[in-house]
């Protein structure tokens, strides 16, 4: 039960993502429908500190590409607004792993700082898509909390 490093494959499917569509719901301004069809690719490189049969404590990063959209309805403003984005996001990673046998389903809990740049930002009023306006592509920092489910092959 050695320690051991492993490369990740991620595939992150935004609508799963319960906590995204509650904050936008409870901003009040403003309606946000996060597209269904927005998704992120990337790989994270995870270092297990020993590897019992029931778990391990880890640490590690990865970096992530992600494709999205949404539409926003602004009550003050009565309008509607689309927006595309693609995002480049760097994190590092502190959990715990916990694998659960026979089924080999594993499950994740940790902390997982982050940075993230919007590579394309565009909005366009979605009752005049001629003109389309470019948003914020500054670096932006945070933490997120972990909670992952997967299978080990």
């Amino acid at each position: 039960n050695r320690p051991h490093t492993s490369l990740i494959m991620v595939h992150r499917w935004m609508l799963v993502q319960f906590l995204t569509h509650r904050a936008y719901k409870i901003t009040g301004v403003e309606k946000t429908v996060v597209s269904p069809l927005n998704f992120g690719i990337g790989t994270d490189l995870k270092y297990f500190f020993s590897l019992s049969m029931k778990g391990a404590f880890y640490t590690g990063g990865g970096i992530e590409v992600s494709w999205g959209g949404s539409h926003v309805d602004n009550i003050e403003n009565i309008r509607s607004w689309q927006q595309k984005d693609v995002e480049l996001n760097v994190s590092g990673n502190l959990g715990y792993r916990w694998i659960l046998y026979p089924s080999n389903t594993i499950i994740s809990l940790g902390v997982l700082p982050f940075l993230s740049k919007k590579l394309k930002n565009e909005w366009y009023d979605a009752d005049q898509p001629i003109t389309v306006y470019q948003g914020d592509k500054r670096w932006l920092g945070g933490c997120m909390l972990e909670l992952s489910i997967g299978k080990q092959f």
